[in-house]
């Protein structure tokens, strides 16, 4: 009990430093094509997961979004958040579930918010080799256009 007394007066302690809340992104808006050797893909679920770690994508939720004829929109992502002067470690993966398999399309995780938008490519079809690490803070079988 004791230290739930002391949680609110730390907090308001820490916040007198700068902190505020806000509505943070945290994952972009995405847009693209998805494609399967070159030709669009229909039907796939497409959604986003948050987490430490990108490249994970676990089960298909039901709220997942089912495209046709290749082209996607998924809008951006945000949850109340306390913002504090210090950076901010952000982590989310694009998952395409498709014919039984779920796919990582696009994950990114770094100290800083996500972009407000991307625009991707994804080919079902990219070797596995292609799909891990573009970069370090990138992961997946899409690519940015």
């Amino acid at each position: 009990m004791r230290s739930t007394a002391l949680a609110g007066p730390l907090a308001l302690a820490a916040c007198l430093s700068g902190c505020y809340m806000t509505m943070a992104r945290v994952s972009p808006q995405l847009q693209g094509r998805l494609l399967d050797h070159g030709q669009p893909v229909s039907g796939a679920q497409l959604f986003v997961t948050q987490g430490e770690r990108p490249g994970q994508c676990g089960d298909t939720p039901r709220d997942a979004l089912v495209f046709l004829g290749g082209a996607f929109e998924l809008p951006e992502t945000r949850q109340p958040e306390w913002v504090y002067p210090n950076p901010r470690y952000a982590a989310w993966t694009l998952c395409i579930s498709y014919q039984g398999h779920t796919y990582v399309g696009y994950g990114m995780a770094k100290l800083d918010y996500p972009p407000p938008q991307l625009s991707l490519r994804c080919d079902l079809s990219t070797p596995l080799q292609h799909q891990t690490e573009h970069v370090a803070d990138v992961y997946g079988l899409c690519t940015k256009i």
